[in-house]
């Protein structure tokens, strides 16, 4: 559940502030963002018309490594990676198969691989929440704004998110209000 004070709504139409409201708890809560996106406020416009929401976004979670995944061990048929959390396999394969190409990687179980190498494999990044995160906080935006507002301007910053959408050519009117309701609210 959304804390009350996570999103202030506001427009001209009080009715239709209050839907934009309600659906924003509703579409935060169903797509899993609702911890990751706060201090949300939206300004809606029917009669201009515009739609700009600004928010908080949470820190993520950490990138998921090499290492975090599998422990390495060498052996004469080449280097053993031993999955030690499955739920990163596809990645590590992905990753795998990248740098030393598939004739190379052979999966011997779910919990075992053996690459044909006898050098130790780089620490690489597999996984990166940060990206998966901030595609779920635009699907989630693009469900809140009316239909119909296709024109869209957004920026996504480490710490906040502006997103601003109409039905007409976006407005540097619009994009400097969004600014304005971003420095109010400390960003």
């Amino acid at each position: 559940m959304i804390d009350s004070e996570k999103v202030a709504v506001e427009s001209p139409d009080e009715q239709g502030a209050r839907l934009i409201e309600e659906l924003t708890y509703d579409v935060l809560s169903d797509l899993h963002v609702a911890q990751s996106l706060y201090n949300i406020r939206i300004y809606v416009d029917p009669d201009e018309p515009v739609f700009i929401l600004y928010g908080k976004l949470a820190g993520s979670l950490p990138d998921v490594k090499i290492s975090d995944v599998a422990t390495m061990t060498h052996t004469d048929d080449g280097l053993k990676l031993d999955i030690k959390n499955e739920r990163y396999v596809n990645e590590l394969l992905a990753k795998l198969i990248e740098i030393y190409g598939k004739a190379n990687i052979l999966q011997i179980d779910r919990y075992t691989v053996l690459v044909a190498t006898d050098e130790d494999i780089p620490d690489d990044t597999i996984y990166e929440p940060s990206i998966e995160l901030r595609r779920n906080v635009i699907d989630s935006i693009r469900r809140i704004a009316p239909e119909g507002y296709r024109i869209i301007k957004h920026e996504i910053a480490k710490n906040h998110i502006l997103f601003i959408a109409s039905e007409e050519p976006i407005k540097e009117e619009w994009v400097q209000q969004g600014y304005k309701l971003l420095k109010e609210a400390g960003v």
